[in-house]
C-alpha cells in the first residue's frame, strides 16, 4: 500500500536507531535477490556459494524485503510523531528535487502499465490526498493522525488482498470429497499400481448444476469458482492430489518415484529434449499416451485421458485416445473389447501416408469381421473414399494440441476421413481385424465404433495392440493396463551400461523389452532365469520380499534409486544398483531368499548431528554472558 511504502521511505531517510541499517539491507538485498537470473549478484552466488544452486523461486526473497520494509515503516512512524527534526540522512537540495521528480515519473509509469480502472484510480487519488493530510497532522505531534495513518495501512492491505483466496474461503469439500475417477481407481484395490494423468481441466463437470445449486447460496462467485476448479483437479488427479486419496502417481510425489535429476533425464523416453521440464511433471507436456512397454515397466496400471477431443459422428461416439499404424512391418491390427450387442455397422476414423499418388477407389486395406455364429465378411477400404491422405505436417490441417493429439484429415475434395461400413447381416461379433493390402503406404487408425441401427446402441473400444481396457467413462476416461509389470520382478538379462545417453537410446528402441533386459549404470551384468517374487511388505522406506529362482539373477524394483537405499538378502548386505536410468536393482542368488530394502540416509543423519551441535553451541553462547553478569 501507498501508506506503508511512504512510511518505509520516511523511516529510511529520517529514522534513527540501530535497526535502520539492517532493515535497509533486508529491503534492498531482498529486492535484489528476488530478481533471480536477472540479478548479477545472484549469478555470482549461484556459481560460488555452495548449495545456492539448490534454491528455487527467487521471489521468496521478498519475505526478507517485506520484513525490512515493515521495520522501516515503524521507524518512519516514530520519526513522524517526533516532528520535523533534522533527518538522519541529509541529501542535497538538488538530489532531493530530482528524487521527487523520479518518484513521480515512476508512479505515472506504473499507472500507465497497470491501466487501472476509474474506480481504482479514484481510490489512489483519495489515498494520496488522505496521506498528505495525515502526514502533515502527524508531523505536528497529533497522535490521532498517526492512528488514522496506521488504519489506512490496514485498509490498503485489506483491499489489496481482496482477490486472494484468504478473503474467499471455499467449502471443505473442495479438498475432502471424493470424485468418480479417483474412487474408481481406489476400488481396484491395487496399492502398488501407479496412475498417469494426461487429462486437462477444460471440461465442465457433469454435476456442475448440482454444485452450483448446493454451494451457490453459501459461497461467493470466487469461492464457488475455486470449488469447481478443485473438483476438476481432483477428477483428473492433477499432480500430487493422488496423495489425498492414497493413489500413487508416476509424476509428482506419493508413488515411489520422485522428480530427481535421473527421473528428469528419463523423461526423454516420452518427450523430446526441448519439452522436458525440470520439475518432472508429465501432464502438462505429454500430448499422447506414452509407449505402453515403458509404462508397464514403471508400474503404471491406469491412465486418465480427456474426452473433450473424442469424436461424435452422426450420433456415434469414437474413442480417439489411442491409435495404431498399419505398416509393411506390422500389416495387421486386431480390435479387442468387442461389444456384446448385435452389430450392423462398423465406423472407422483413419488417414493414410504415402498414398498421394493413388487414384481414388484403389484398395489400401481390408476389414475382416467374424460373427459368433461362424459367418465372416470382408470389406475393402479404398483410398480417397474411406480414408484420405494426411500427416501432422499437412498444410491447412487443424491439429488439436490438447490431449489426445487428434488431427482431423481432409481429402482434397473436402470429405473427412470417417468411413461407415454397413455389414451385410447383423449379428454378435467374435473377431474384428484390419489388414494392410499395400506395402508402400501406412494406414493410421485412430478410432473404431460399432453400432446397431435397430436399437441405436454403439460402442468404441480403444484402438491399440497393447491390452488397454477402458474401465470408466465419465467426465474423463480411465484405461487399465492389463499387461503391467510387477513393482518387483526378475529380469533375465542385465547389461552394464554406464553411459546414460546410450541407455536412453537403447530404451527408446522399438526392440527394447523391459521384461527381458535391464540396463545397469553400475554393478555387474549377468544372464539369469526368471523367478518368482512375493511381496511381504511394502512401505515408503522399507520393502520386504520373498524370492524363488533357479539361477542367480537381477531383481528390478520399479521405484526411484536414491543414495541411502540399502539391500540385504537373508541378512547379508548386497549392493543397490541404479537400473534403467533411475530405478533400483539388486543381485539375488539362486534359491529361496528373503530380500529387504531399507532407506537409511547418511546425509540425513549427518545433518541431524550438525543441527544438534549448532543448538548446543547456541545454548552455550546464550548462557555464557549470564554467568559473567552474575
Amino acid at each position: 500500500g501507498w501508506a506503508g511504502l511512504l512510511l518505509a521511505g520516511w523511516g529510511l531517510v529520517r529514522g534513527r536507531g540501530r535497526l535502520r541499517l539492517p532493515a535497509a539491507l533486508l529491503l534492498g538485498g531482498g529486492l535484489l535477490l528476488a530478481l533471480g537470473a536477472y540479478d548479477p549478484l545472484d549469478y555470482v552466488f549461484y556459481r560460488v556459494v555452495p548449495g545456492w544452486a539448490l534454491f528455487r523461486v527467487p521471489a521468496r526473497w521478498l519475505e526478507a524485503a517485506m520484513l525490512g520494509a515493515a521495520i522501516l515503516a515503524g521507524l518512519g512512524l516514530e520519526a513522524l510523531l517526533s516532528g520535523w527534526r533534522r533527518p538522519a540522512i541529509r541529501l542535497p537540495h538538488r538530489l532531493r528535487l530530482w528524487g521527487k521528480i523520479g518518484l513521480l515519473v515512476v508512479t505515472l509509469a506504473l499507472i500507465q502499465l497497470s491501466r487501472p480502472t476509474s474506480f481504482t484510480l479514484a481510490l489512489w487519488v483519495t489515498t494520496a490526498i488522505a496521506l498528505i493530510v495525515l502526514f502533515w497532522q502527524a508531523s505536528r505531534g497529533r497522535t490521532g493522525a498517526a492512528v488514522l495513518l496506521v488504519l489506512l495501512i490496514f485498509l490498503e492491505l485489506y483491499g489489496a488482498s481482496f482477490s486472494l483466496p484468504i478473503q474467499h474461503p471455499t467449502a471443505p469439500q473442495a479438498l475432502r470429497s471424493w470424485r468418480t475417477a479417483p474412487a474408481r481407481i481406489a476400488a481396484e484395490d491395487e496399492p502398488l499400481c501407479r496412475t498417469l494423468s494426461l487429462s486437462t481441466t477444460t471440461y465442465d463437470p457433469g454435476d456442475l448444476a448440482e454444485l452450483r445449486q448446493i454451494y451457490g447460496q453459501q459461497l461467493d462467485a470466487w469461492a464457488l469458482n475455486d470449488l469447481i476448479n478443485a473438483t476438476k483437479a481432483k477428477e483428473v488427479l492433477a499432480p500430487n492430489l493422488g496423495m489425498i486419496f492414497g493413489i500413487p502417481s508416476l509424476d509428482g510425489f506419493g508413488g515411489g518415484v520422485l522428480p530427481t535429476r535421473y527421473f528428469v533425464q528419463a523423461m526423454g523416453l516420452f518427450l523430446p529434449p526441448e519439452q522436458i521440464v525440470a520439475d518432472g511433471r508429465l501432464r502438462e507436456t505429454l500430448r499422447s499416451v506414452p509407449d505402453a512397454r515403458l509404462l508397464s515397466m514403471l508400474g503404471v496400471c491406469y491412465v486418465i485421458t480427456d474426452k473433450d477431443f473424442d469424436a461424435w459422428v452422426d450420433g456415434i461416439y469414437y474413442d480417439l485416445a489411442f491409435g495404431e499404424a498399419l505398416t509393411s512391418a506390422q500389416p495387421e491390427l486386431q480390435i479387442t473389447s468387442l461389444p456384446l450387442f448385435p452389430v450392423s455397422t462398423v465406423g472407422l476414423i483413419s488417414y493414410l501416408q504415402g498414398a498421394a499418388q493413388l487414384a481414388d477407389g484403389e484398395p489400401v486395406a481390408e476389414l475382416m469381421v467374424r460373427f459368433a455364429d461362424g459367418r465372416t465378411e470382408q470389406h475393402v477400404l479404398a483410398a480417397g473414399v474411406h480414408t484420405a491422405e494426411g500427416s501432422d505436417e499437412t498444410p491447412g490441417v487443424h491439429h488439436r494440441r490438447d490431449l489426445p493429439a487428434v488431427a482431423w484429415r481432409y481429402h482434397a475434395a473436402g470429405h473427412d476421413t470417417v468411413a461407415t461400413l454397413r455389414l451385410q447381416q447383423q449379428g454378435k461379433l467374435q473377431a474384428v481385424s484390419l489388414r494392410l493390402l499395400r506395402p508402400d503406404v501406412t494406414l493410421f487408425v485412430r478410432g473404431v465404433a460399432f453400432s446397431d441401427a435397430a436399437s441405436g446402441a454403439h460402442a468404441s473400444p480403444p484402438v491399440s495392440r497393447h491390452p488397454w481396457q477402458r474401465i470408466h467413462s465419465g467426465d474423463v476416461k480411465i484405461y487399465r493396463n492389463n499387461a503391467v509389470m510387477p513393482r518387483a520382478a526378475f529380469v533375465p538379462r542385465a547389461v552394464l551400461s554406464p553411459d546414460d545417453d546410450q541407455t536412453l537410446a537403447a530404451m527408446q528402441s522399438p526392440d527394447f523389452d523391459p521384461r527381458a533386459t535391464l540396463y545397469l549404470a553400475e554393478g555387474t551384468g549377468m544372464e539369469g532365469a526368471k523367478g518368482e517374487v512375493e511381496i511381504v511388505d511394502w512401505q515408503p522406506e522399507s520393502i520386504r520380499l520373498r524370492t524363488r529362482a533357479a539361477d542367480a539373477g537381477t531383481l528390478l524394483i520399479a521405484d526411484a534409486w536414491y543414495p541411502g537405499w540399502q539391500g540385504r538378502v537373508d541378512g547379508d548386505p548386497v549392493p543397490v544398483w541404479r537400473a534403467n536410468l533411475f530405478l533400483r536393482a539388486i543381485p539375488v542368488p539362486a534359491g529361496e531368499h528373503e530380500v529387504v530394502m531399507s532407506f537409511q540416509s547418511r546425509s540425513l543423519r549427518l545433518g541431524a548431528m550438525i543441527s544438534l551441535g549448532a543448538w548446543l553451541l547456541w545454548l552455550l553462547l546464550m548462557l555464557a554472558p549470564r554467568k559473567r553478569q552474575r
